[in-house]
C-alpha cells in the first residue's frame, strides 16, 4: 500500500519496484499491463533499470505489443548510461538491424562494452563474432579470449570448442595472457 502510494507520488524507485511486482518478481502472479504501465512511468522518470526492463518488455512483446523500434529506443536510454546488460541487448539489435538502424560495425562496439564489464554473454557473442567475422574481421585470438572469459564466466560454448582445437600454441597462449590480465571495469552506480 506504501509503495503504491508513493509510486503514485512520482518517486520513481517505487514505481521500478512496483512494476517489479507487477511483472512476478516477488511470487505475484504477472500483470503484464500493469508492469508495463509502471515501468514507463519509472522509465520516463529516468530509471535505467526500468528503461532496460520496458525494453525488454516491448522485444518480447509482453504486456504491449512488441514493437522492436520501442524496445530499441528503451535499450539504448539504459546502454548510453552505462548499463552491460543493456548495452548487449541493444548492440544485438543494431546488428541484426532489428527496431533500429544496422550497422554491424557499432553494435559489436556495445557487445564490447558490455563484454569488458565481465558479462558473460556478451563475451560469448563477441567470441563468435571474431570466429566468423560476421560483424568483425576474423580473428583467432580474439574470438578465443572471448571464449576463455566467457567460460570463465559460466558461458561454455561447444560450437567455438572447434576453434579452440585449431589454434597454433602460440595463439593459445597469447589468449590465455589477455585472459590473465583481463580486469572487468566496474559497473557504473545507475539507480
Amino acid at each position: 500500500e506504501w509503495l503504491a502510494k508513493s509510486a503514485g507520488n512520482g518517486n520513481a524507485k517505487a514505481q521500478f519496484n512496483l512494476a517489479l511486482i507487477y511483472a512476478g518478481q516477488y511470487g505475484a502472479t504477472p500483470d503484464w499491463p500493469k508492469a508495463v504501465e509502471w515501468f514507463a512511468k519509472a522509465a520516463t522518470s529516468g530509471s535505467v533499470d526500468a528503461q532496460y526492463n520496458l525494453g525488454l518488455l516491448y522485444l518480447d512483446g509482453k504486456g504491449v505489443e512488441r514493437n522492436p523500434v520501442a524496445a530499441g529506443e528503451w535499450l539504448s536510454k539504459a546502454a548510453l548510461k552505462g548499463m552491460p546488460e543493456a548495452a548487449l541487448e541493444y548492440g544485438v539489435l543494431v546488428i541484426r538491424g532489428e527496431g533500429v538502424e544496422r550497422n554491424p560495425e557499432i553494435g559489436v562496439k556495445w557487445l564490447r562494452f558490455a563484454a569488458e564489464h565481465g558479462h558473460p554473454v556478451a563475451q560469448n557473442r563477441l567470441a563468435r563474432i571474431y570466429a566468423t567475422g560476421l560483424g568483425a574481421q576474423a580473428d583467432a585470438v580474439e574470438a578465443a579470449t572471448w571464449n576463455l572469459l566467457a567460460e570463465k564466466g559460466g558461458r561454455p560454448d561447444a560450437t567455438l570448442e572447434e576453434l579452440m582445437k585449431n589454434l597454433s600454441t602460440e595463439q593459445r597462449a597469447g589468449a590465455q595472457k589477455r585472459v590473465d590480465g583481463f580486469v572487468a571495469k566496474p559497473a557504473p552506480q545507475l539507480d
